[in-house]
């Protein structure tokens, strides 16, 4: 009796082992901001609606997603910043939103990203700017804190933000930045549901697409063959001196 009262509870604790490790992730926001030339104002801004925006996210919202930008300026651009801004809620309609913290990890890549991929250079952790947090606010200037407004001492609703920082990007050059949200890739940013014993980790890398360089200036013209603004000035001078030669003979016949 005791066995099988033992196997029972077992497999009850199994079952809840199993359901709490189903995450139900809503996302509230997904946008990135693009910060360039010393402006604090977005110069360009996204959100998961936007056709940059590209999904692989699965029905509770795990897996990757991308965000794509080319360089139409007409110019080199410096010092490009590009900030993630995530704010999810974890298992929300079990033990709502306001019991969360966040953690930070590390800048380390994620398992999948290819060699030659960029980590993020920036982050923040704190509540998303609807009570007492500044989050976004320095989401939309470009400038992350590096600090954790909402620790695992405080639990409240929390959201985080990752930046990359492009030193170069060529005119006509796409900048593609992949996001990660993973029970399992334990880097980048941890945001924790304790009640569900639920940790889910943000994180992202970039890649610089091709640059083939400006385009290569026209060959010299072959030699011994004048260029065409030297060839239409000997064309002139040589018809008025025909013209004149032409002129100059028939005054002297009429002579």
């Amino acid at each position: 009796m005791f066995i099988s009262r033992l196997g029972v509870v077992l497999g009850l604790l199994a079952c809840q082992s199993i359901a709490s490790a189903a995450a139900i992730i809503q996302l509230q926001s997904l946008e990135a901001y693009i910060h360039y030339g010393g402006s604090s104002v977005p110069k360009a801004s996204f959100t998961s609606a936007s056709p940059q925006f590209t999904s692989a996210l699965d029905a509770e919202n795990l897996g990757s997603f991308s965000f794509t930008w080319t360089n139409l300026t007409g110019a080199d651009i410096s010092n490009l910043r590009f900030t993630l801004f995530l704010d999810p809620d974890i298992d929300r309609d079990t033990n709502s939103f306001f019991n969360e913290y966040g953690d930070y990890i590390s800048n380390a890549l994620p398992v999948l990203a290819p060699v030659g991929a960029l980590p993020f250079t920036s982050w923040e952790i704190d509540e998303p700017e609807y009570v007492f947090g500044n989050i976004y606010t320095h989401t939309l200037t470009g400038a992350l804190d590096e600090t954790i407004g909402v620790p695992s001492s405080t639990p409240d609703d929390v959201s985080a933000a990752i930046q990359f920082l492009i030193q170069t990007m060529h005119q006509g050059q796409s900048l593609y930045v992949f996001g990660t949200l993973s029970l399992t890739d334990a880097a980048g940013l941890q945001l924790v549901d304790p009640d569900s014993n639920i940790a889910l980790y943000f994180n992202a890398y970039a890649q610089l697409g091709p640059y083939t360089g400006p385009p290569p200036p026209p060959p010299p013209p072959p030699t011994g063959v004048p260029e065409p603004g030297t060839a239409l000035l000997l064309a002139s001078g040589l018809s008025v001196c025909l013209s004149r030669r032409i002129w100059t003979s028939a005054f002297s016949r009429r002579r």
